[in-house]
């Protein structure tokens, strides 16, 4: 920006917007304010470029000269706003074509149709255009005007030449894109040539105070202050006059304040800038450090973990973890059960104001830290931090430290840069056919932001090509890493032998607020190694063994070493990088060449736990130079392993393939890795087996033979360094097992024994075999697949879709030697409707449907699906379940019917239509029948008896039956009664009451018979007293005779009365 001295005021435009603002005046980073000319009156220039929101517009006369700033340039993606005034005869489809210094056209537009005379033309100049007009300037200034070609005549004018003063950012720069010259990067301060010469400030320099010349920088403006910073002293100066490039403003620095950070110690000197029309800091200047000796020597100073380069601590991105403070604790005076106090503090105008103090005891030589809480630096305001601390003795002397100074910064103004995954020692080849640029979530991601990723590429003849592409941040996006596809045809494949620079930006959700993150440097194409790789400083001993870093041999930290490079120059950078085998950064330190580095080694401090955060990793530790205009002077790469190569079984594998828990081989090849080029001690259960030898690439093979049956343990023993093993891999020889079907069931659970039937299409098969291996099922000679075998040796498979037919299983074993299990046969019948063919009595005597039985037994008969069940149901309620024969002809039997009606109906279990019920009724037997002859109630007279030898006679109330014979042929059956309803098998008892009759001749003898068959003994009717005669039987059918058998023929006597002829069921 230009800045005329002896003028009191700026100049405000009348179209200025500062509706957002109380003081027009303050430069916000976002918009720049013109300084008055001396003699341009009142008429500036015909064009303007405006930050978004706060356009300012100049009149078309005069030469303008105007400033412009990065956010103007950059802060929307389509580049910065160009506003083109009214000019007189203005006509639609005018041609207008913008040019720049050294570019010539960059722009072409036509003037809209719909256009109003109110109206400016307005348009986007892209931001390349700025930076590659500044290659062509020498003092930062570009001149940019424009053609209008008329419609009306086809006549050409120009416009009047505007002159742009561009400003990337802050002296001493926040801006991701440290371009150089561009860049404002602030040089060191120079210290007196008399004191240079004498090599410290001593006492006598003390009293006088020590003059520092700050240089010359661009954009110095009136009111600027400078901060000088001595150590942590700070001395303020505010510019009066400005001075011109070469020129020096001198500031004195009082000796109290060279004695503020001890008497005999190492000062770094440096400074920094509050813009006055940025109301903003910049960052530190590049440093001097000079040698202060007036007395006594000072421990040195504290570290403060996490700060960058410039010595800042961004709280953001520490949140919500203490900060940490470390002291090294590692030699004298430093002794265990002293302790150490560390202090931090801001300086104010009553001096220096305590913010925390926190006291640990030294237990031993170590790198000590002290943990500051997260609140405790959130409330501390934003700025530079002292941090000491003081040795306490036992006897309470304290030692002080020197100062160390750092800059606290609430919120980081960058991300971080982008990862090219396909990057590897600092560049990308040109071959690949894609790159993927990876942005790290960041603090606050949310969703609705927006990230657009910047591919920047120049070539070597200064030609750029910029490929831009965004994503937004969606709910699976948020604390993720977001990846871009950078195409390779298009964006690397041409470009070979280019530098490339990679960053992105977020946009919030407002689309307005923006934040850019640092940029990755790399190239592309091959960057041949022109230096020798880095090496460890050589006073830590040889700490690489075999390409291998021992862990051990770092105690606390290690200096990473560069021997001092012949070639540097001033104004070149020195990039120093530690990358692991993926190409992921783990250690990066960025200076910039300044005299004191010329003919010096480089060393760069690298703490254990780094190490140990990658151990068993490899690292790739190179550095390379990068003169003023980008190009690059690589160093070859030290590549080592970190920690020691423990040997390791990488695989054990039988003829199937690798082995998990077990084989049924009795040879393994064992595959390893270990130290290339080092012996290797196989172990199995604790027996060497043998010495093997791992190749160039760590690799080591072993043909295990003859392995028994049982466990085995193999371990691998390095013979070199402390014997390193490797863990155990165990493994089972194991002994085949012949596979088994141990079942075959439908789905209703039923078993279908081997060569038996089912109506079942769908059955499961079981079997046995061994743990955790497989089985192929086969149908015949058709597979059904593999079947795993689980844990407990048992496996299982369903097999639908059966056809009508025999179908014969096995099992093949697929492990050992295929052992194949017995056949399983099982034939699959259709089902068939039972069918009742007959239904008997207790004697086989037919029921037929609709009859009756005095039976309580009944038998039955019939068919069905042979080897099948069958339900049998007696008036709907299951009695019984039955097989089916292997001919299909079932059979049962229903014992305890009771008197009633009955329906038998056969349901198959197989499923299926019912049988055709069947219907019978049970009668009543007969339980007790009693005849007293008042009739004869059935009884008739047999074949023994004539007629008119039975008669009823009445005698004294009762009646009775008479005998009076008179056939001389009486002998046999001379009464009898049939009865139809006896119970099958049923006891019965036939009684009768006999009396002599008249008293004459021969007496009557008689016994009971039942069909003809005796049931008692003949017995002697001789008294005129009644006797009873009876006799018990079991009913053969339900129809039997019952009889009075005589067994005298003759007509003289044989006389008799019965009465009271009964039969009762027992």
């Amino acid at each position: 920006m230009n800045t005329i001295a002896n003028v009191p005021s700026l100049f405000e435009d009348s179209s200025f917007d500062h509706t957002d603002y109380n003081d027009p005046h303050t430069f916000d980073g976002q918009v720049d304010v013109r300084p008055p000319q001396p003699d341009s009156g009142t008429i500036f220039g015909v064009l303007a470029l405006f930050a978004l929101r706060f356009p300012f517009s100049v009149p078309s006369k005069n030469d303008a000269v105007i400033g412009i700033n990065y956010k103007t340039v950059y802060d929307d993606p389509r580049g910065a706003l160009i506003k083109i005034l009214f000019y007189t005869n203005r006509t639609p489809e005018d041609v207008i074509t913008i040019w720049f210094t050294g570019i010539d056209a960059v722009h072409t537009i036509e003037v809209p149709k719909d256009i109003n005379d109110d109206d400016d033309v307005e348009t986007y100049i892209p931001a390349i255009y700025f930076k590659q007009a500044a290659q062509f300037s020498s003092d930062g200034n570009i001149e940019i005007w424009y053609f209008v070609k008329r419609k009306s005549d086809n006549t050409s004018e120009k416009s009047t030449v505007l002159t742009a003063r561009i400003k990337v950012d802050l002296p001493g720069g926040k801006d991701p894109d440290p371009d150089t010259p561009h860049h404002q990067a602030l040089l060191a301060p120079k210290l007196p040539e008399q004191l240079e010469k004498e090599g410290a400030v001593t006492e006598s320099w003390i009293k006088a105070g020590v003059t520092v010349s700050v240089p010359h920088y661009l954009f110095m403006t009136l009111g600027d202050v400078i901060q000088i910073l001595w150590g942590t002293a700070t001395v303020s100066y505010t510019v009066r006059a400005l001075i011109q490039p070469g020129e020096f403003i001198e500031i004195l620095i009082p000796g109290e304040k060279i004695l503020e950070s001890g008497e005999t110690y190492l000062a770094k000197i440096r400074y920094w800038i509050t813009d006055e029309l940025q109301n903003d800091s910049s960052d530190f200047s590049e440093f001097k450090e000079f040698p202060v000796r007036a007395g006594e020597t000072r421990l040195r100073a504290p570290l403060v973990k996490g700060v960058d380069s410039q010595d800042r601590l961004f709280l953001d991105k520490i949140a919500p973890n203490p900060g940490i403070i470390q002291v090294l604790a590692l030699d004298s005076p430093f002794i265990p059960g002293d302790a150490v106090i560390v202090t931090l503090s801001v300086s104010t105008q009553d001096g220096d104001r305590v913010l925390f103090v926190k006291e640990q005891i030294i237990s031993g030589p170590s790198i000590m830290e002290f943990e500051v809480p997260y609140e405790t630096l959130r409330e501390i305001p934003p700025g530079p931090v002292k941090v000491r601390y003081d040795l306490k003795k036992p006897d309470q002397t304290l030692i002080p430290s020197n100062h160390y100074l750092f800059i606290l910064v609430a919120k980081a103004i960058l991300l971080t840069k982008p990862l090219v995954i396909e990057a590897k020692r600092g560049y990308v080849s040109h071959l690949l056919p894609r790159a993927i640029v990876e942005v790290a979530p960041y603090l606050d991601m949310r969703v609705n932001q927006k990230i657009t990723i910047y591919w920047f590429v120049t070539r070597f003849n200064g030609q750029t090509h910029l490929y831009e592409t965004y994503r937004p941040v969606t709910k699976g996006l948020v604390n993720r890493p977001v990846p871009f596809n950078i195409s390779g045809p298009e964006h690397i494949n041409r470009f070979n032998t280019s530098k490339l620079e990679v960053w992105f930006k977020v946009t919030e959700p407002d689309g307005m607020t923006e934040r850019h993150s640092y940029r990755e440097r790399l190239y592309i194409g091959d960057v041949q190694p022109y230096y020798p790789p880095p090496s460890f400083h050589p006073s830590y001993g040889p700490v690489l063994e075999d390409g291998i870093l021992l862990i051990e041999k770092i105690s606390v930290f290690i200096d990473a070493f560069i021997e001092a490079l012949k070639d540097l120059k001033l104004r070149e950078t020195l990039f120093f990088r530690w990358e692991n085998e993926n190409g992921e950064p783990i250690f990066e330190e960025v200076l910039e060449i300044v005299p004191a580095n010329i003919n010096h080694d480089f060393l760069f401090l690298l703490e254990e736990q780094l190490f140990k955060e990658q151990l068993d990793r490899y690292a790739h530790i190179f550095y390379w130079i990068e003169d003023p205009d980008g190009w690059p002077r690589a160093s070859q790469a030290l590549v080592f392993r970190i920690g020691e190569i423990i040997p390791k079984i990488e695989s054990l594998k039988d003829s199937k393939g690798e082995i998990l828990e077990g084989t049924f081989d009795n040879r393994v090849d064992l595959k390893g890795s270990a130290r290339p080029n080092r012996s290797v001690n196989v172990y199995d259960r604790g027996v060497l087996k043998a010495p093997i030898t791992a190749d160039g690439d760590g690799i080591c093979t072993y043909v295990m033979e003859n392995l028994s049956a049982g466990l085995h343990s193999i371990v691998l023993e390095g013979d070199y360094g402390n014997n390193p093993r490797s863990d155990a891999r165990d493994f089972n020889v194991l002994v085949a097992q012949m596979p088994q079907i141990t079942s075959i069931k439908t789905p209703q659970g039923n078993a279908v024994p081997h060569n038996q039937s089912t109506i079942a299409r769908t059955l499961t098969l079981s079997g046995s075999a061994n743990a955790n291996q497989q089985v192929e099922v086969w149908q015949g000679n058709v597979s059904k697949g593999p079947v795993p075998v689980d844990a407990s040796e048992n496996w299982g498979l369903v097999v639908s879709n059966l056809t009508y037919a025999l179908h014969h299983f096995t099992a093949k074993a697929l492990y050992g030697t295929g052992l194949t299990s017995p056949t399983r046969t099982v034939r699959v019948v259709e089902a068939l409707t039972p069918v009742i063919t007959s239904i008997v009595d207790i004697r086989d005597r037919p029921i037929g449907r609709g009859t009756g039985t005095y039976s309580r037994t009944v038998k039955m008969t019939g068919t069905a699906t042979a080897n099948q069940q069958v339900h049998i149901l007696l008036n709907s309620v299951v009695k019984q379940t039955i097989a089916v024969g292997a001919n299909g002809i079932w059979s049962t039997s229903l014992p305890g019917l009771t008197v009633g009606t009955y329906s038998i109906v056969v349901r198959p279990v197989y499923g299926g239509q019912d049988s055709a019920s069947w219907g019978f009724s049970v009668l009543q037997w007969l339980t007790d029948d009693v005849t007293t002859f008042d009739h004869w109630n059935g009884w008739v007279a047999g074949p023994a008896a004539a007629r008119g030898d039975l008669t009823l006679r009445y005698e004294q109330g009762n009646w009775r039956l008479n005998n009076y014979t008179y056939s001389q042929n009486s002998a046999g059956v001379v009464m009898q009664k049939t009865f139809h309803n006896l119970e099958v098998n049923g006891l019965y008892r036939f009684y009768v009451a006999l009396v002599r009759y008249d008293g004459r001749y021969a007496y009557p003898i008689l016994s009971l018979m039942v069909d003809g068959v005796a049931i008692t003994s003949p017995i002697h009717i001789t008294s005129k007293t009644w006797t009873t005669l009876w006799g018990d039987f079991h009913a053969r059918a339900s129809q039997m005779t019952l009889q009075i058998y005589s067994h005298l023929s003759t007509g003289n006597g044989n006389d008799w009365e019965g009465d009271n002829f009964r039969l009762v069921h027992l």
